[in-house]
């Protein structure tokens, strides 16, 4: 025994599990780090001939254009006032509230 109280074979077997361990974390690291494989194409969906435009998809509109209707917005000036009172929510700076407020003007 030395003076740390462990035996020279104590200590020859922690380190190889240290250093086993550190092989393991580096395996691990390797792993993460490395770009994932690449995915295949997606397969094709068969083609057809007689597909609606998109807006002939949705006739009722969306969401966005009723919420807007009723309040004499457009889409777009719903959007920044929505992105404007989060990022109000979240004590954004104050400049950038104020270039949305101008750019929803």
């Amino acid at each position: 025994m030395n003076q740390s109280g462990y035996t020279s074979g104590e200590i020859m077997s922690m380190q190889a599990d240290a250093i086993r361990r550190v092989r393991e974390m580096q395996r691990r690291a390797r792993q993460q780090v490395a770009p994932p494989p690449p995915e295949p194409p997606p397969a094709k969906p068969p083609e057809k001939s007689q597909e609606k435009p998109l807006e002939q998809k949705n006739p009722a509109g969306s969401p966005l254009s009723g919420i807007a209707g009723m309040l004499g917005l457009q889409n777009d000036q719903l959007l920044l006032l929505a992105l404007l009172l989060l990022l109000a929510n979240e004590g954004a700076d104050p400049s950038l509230l104020l270039a949305l407020l101008y750019i929803l003007l």
